[in-house]
């Protein structure tokens, strides 16, 4: 049965439990009641089955373009499948140059020498550059300097110490180890490990959490170059930037100060034992998918075994068409792009368009944002960009070049190249962060005040034109929301409609908002899932967009439906929406920026009147807040 047809099944026991199986009804628990509704169907991960259309999708592109190119872009992409199709024996060679560089650091101005040299060819050791739009002047790329150093995604992996999270650590240790050994470093692999990792939570503990990087203003503070050069003279910024090639720069973004001022202090007085152990380790992780072997499995077993829960791709193709897709997006972008349904996406393009319209009324009638506010509000709708589609420019692959049996320096090449593109962009008009066409994925850019949906996305069994209403604005619709309410939340309230930082809120504004969500973090902080609370606080952007978006989509869905909707229509729009977060959906993730599914599908509906008038649930019934309570972001 299509996930479609489930969508539009009709409940079967709405107002009391099944009979004799205990589960709970709808205003109950319409997590649970749902997944007992759809049987073996309930297992079914909408975004999952994207994935896995798209994935073939590709396979077949980049199988016509490696046996018969057409132009430089297929055999480019053609060249770099079949060398991840190929054993790789000797991957470790391509980072042979730098690792005996690391062998023969004998003082500290090695240390930053050799990281110049890596950050030159495109590898982040110890932190990462990035060019990007000016958040003052967003018509004009900016060069940013930012935290990094750690092996793990997450800052908080160190300096927690829940059960959970040490178990993590244990496995990132032996992770280390191996890479050590693998590197040829194994005769101190268990004590140069520990030493890694204690630098690690060092520099851990002087950065910023993934909350406080949501805040564009924590990562931009431009800085003259030559403050730069004493502030941070362990760093030799002078002779870093010279050579990238930046003899002219006078100033770049650095706002991570208390990571770089540890840094720096590392830098000048650590052991260069540690640091030799640390480089030879991070130049490793760096290129670690690509080096083959069992560096490549060790990195697998980590970060998609342990991390992220799921069972590492073992089939060759899988793995490589992963390795096209993290190293060339773009370019596989435009071939999935040319063979995507035009008018699907014209379909999805109306929809959002519909929200859009709702979303304009919402601002306008809204009765906690001022005047001023609202007439911003106005301006930065007016000024929005929608592309729904994907990556449609033509890259420029001068200079790039690949062996088909050399999957670690072709790697290594395009890591290259991708930093020479981004350095000659300072100055210039920043390049646009498009979502390729083949990630399913929707994404709201405040610094371009951009909405992107990729084709992948628009896509089935989440969106098709013979999809009915219902369900389209119930899942794919509600999705959109969500991203559009990022244009004008907490975060969207310091970007103004050109992208630049200017909040256009008023103190009375932020009052209002806070006065009005509170009891939304409230909320979310009494929840718990596996025993383990649910931070209110933490996850509220992404708790009120699960709200916001779900009101959006409610208004544009009636006003599409009319008088036509049944009351079948409406159960259907809410089933939908449940059908998005099956049970088991879960990433794991330490940021806890987002609820479990289970909450995303309850505690957005616990404060919608629609949703109870839907399934005529009682004031106080089950999960359901008492009006009262309910929390109204957009809804009137």
């Amino acid at each position: 049965m299509s996930l479609t047809a489930i969508l539009l099944l009709a409940p079967t026991a709405m107002a009391v439990l099944a009979a004799g199986s205990g589960t709970p009804a709808p205003c109950d628990d319409f997590a649970a009641w749902t997944t007992s509704e759809r049987g073996d169907s309930a297992a079914l991960d909408p975004f999952a089955i994207l994935d896995a259309n798209s994935r073939s999708t590709q396979i077949a592109l980049l199988q016509r373009a490696a046996s018969s190119p057409k132009n430089d872009v297929q055999r480019l992409l053609g060249d770099l499948w079949a060398s991840a199709l190929a054993e790789q024996k000797h991957g470790v060679d391509a980072l042979k140059p730098l690792l005996e560089r690391v062998n023969g650091i004998r003082r500290s101005r090695d240390v930053a020498e050799l990281i110049a040299a890596a950050q030159q060819q495109g590898l982040p050791l110890l932190f990462r550059i990035d060019v990007a739009a000016d958040l003052r002047n967003p018509e004009q790329s900016l060069l940013y300097l930012r935290q990094g150093g750690l092996g793990l995604p997450d800052r908080d992996f160190y300096l927690r110490q829940d059960p959970s999270t040490m178990a993590i650590m244990q496995h990132y240790r032996a992770y280390v180890e191996r890479l050590l050994r693998l590197g040829g470093g194994g005769k101190n692999a268990a004590a140069d490990a520990a030493k890694i990792i204690d630098m690690e939570a060092k520099l851990a503990r002087a950065s910023l959490s993934l909350g406080q990087l949501r805040d564009p203003n924590n990562s931009y503070l431009p800085t003259d170059i030559k403050v730069l050069d004493r502030q941070y003279a362990a760093f030799r910024f002078k002779d870093f930037f010279r050579s990238l090639g930046l003899r002219g720069l006078s100033a770049v973004s650095l706002a991570h100060t208390s990571f770089f001022v540890q840094a720096d202090h590392l830098l000048a007085s650590g052991s260069l034992d540690t640091w030799r152990a640390y480089l030879r380790f991070h130049l490793l992780h760096s290129l670690a998918p690509w080096l083959g072997g069992d560096v490549a499995e060790a990195h697998r077993d980590l970060f998609d075994e342990q991390l992220l829960a799921r069972k590492a791709t073992v089939e060759p193709e899988q793995r490589a068409l992963q390795t096209v897709h993290q190293l060339l997006p773009d370019l596989l972008s435009a071939a999935f792009l040319a063979r995507t349904d035009a008018a699907r996406l014209a379909a999805a393009r109306s929809l959002i368009d519909a929200e859009v319209a709702v979303l304009r009324q919402a601002l306008e009638d809204s009765q906690w944002l001022g005047r001023s506010a609202r007439d911003a509000a106005a301006a930065k709708l007016d000024a929005l960009l929608v592309d729904v589609g994907g990556e449609r420019g033509r890259v420029n692959t001068t200079g790039l070049s690949f062996q088909r049996q050399q999957l670690a320096r072709n790697a290594l090449a395009v890591a290259g190249w991708r930093q020479r593109d981004a350095l000659a962009r300072i100055g210039r008009a920043p390049a646009v962060t498009t979502i390729p066409a083949q990630t399913p994925a929707a994404f709201y850019d405040p610094s371009h005040n951009r909405l992107q949906v990729s084709a992948a996305f628009a896509a089935p069994p989440l969106f098709d034109i013979g999809m009915s209403v219902a369900a389209r604005f119930g899942g794919f619709g509600a999705l959109i929301g969500h991203e559009l309410s990022h244009g004008f939340d907490l975060t969207g309230s310091k970007f103004d409609a050109m992208g630049r930082t200017r909040p256009w809120w008023s103190q009375d504004d932020y009052v209002a908002y806070a006065r009005r969500n509170e009891p939304l973090s409230t909320q979310f902080d009494a929840y718990r899932e596996d025993g383990v609370r649910i931070d209110g606080n933490r996850s509220h952007i992404e708790n009120a967009a699960d709200l916001a978006g779900l009101e959006l989509s409610w208004s544009a869905y009636r006003a599409a439906s009319g008088s036509s909707a049944a009351p079948a229509d409406d159960r259907a729009f809410f089933r939908a929406w449940a059908a998005l977060w099956p049970a088991g959906s879960d990433t794991l993730t330490t940021d806890g920026l987002q609820a479990p599914a289970a909450l995303r599908i309850n505690g957005p509906l616990a404060n919608m009147d629609a949703f109870a008038t839907t399934f005529e649930c009682k004031p106080g019934s089950g999960f359901m807040l008492a009006p009262e309570k309910r929390v109204r972001i957009w809804a009137r």
